[in-house]
């Protein structure tokens, strides 16, 4: 397992609100990127009946950039190599359809799957 904050001090002692703040949030932030494209694709029309593509508009392609400039942030955050080298080559070149945006975030769960998360609750 990778640890997920630079500075982690396997010798010092952490409270609740630490782990919580430090692990936490950066999968936190990853997840509420991913939703607000996904929210954007999914309310986006198809250029056509036939085709996968959608129309989107000037404000929702800058949305989308903005959005995956940030989950790339959080991919570096948390140590994930594929699915930052992926999304740093759509940053300029969005995805077209849901389906090619679900593939790459299909790569971050896939590689998100190794990664330590703790969660610790009162009894």
């Amino acid at each position: 397992m990778h640890a997920v904050w630079g500075g982690f001090d396997p010798g010092g002692l952490w409270d609740l609100w630490d782990m919580l703040t430090v692990f936490a949030r950066p999968f936190i932030f990853l997840g509420e990127e991913i939703h607000e494209i996904r929210a954007i694709y999914i309310f986006a029309d198809p250029i056509s009946k036939d085709d996968l593509r959608l129309n989107l508009s000037d404000e929702d392609k800058a949305s989308v950039k903005t959005h995956l400039n940030s989950l790339l942030k959080h991919c570096e955050t948390l140590n994930l190599p594929v699915s930052k080298e992926l999304i740093s080559k759509r940053t300029d070149d969005i995805p077209q359809s849901e389906r090619e945006f679900d593939l790459l975030i299909d790569v971050v769960y896939a590689e998100i799957k190794d990664k330590l998360f703790v969660f610790a609750a009162a009894p």
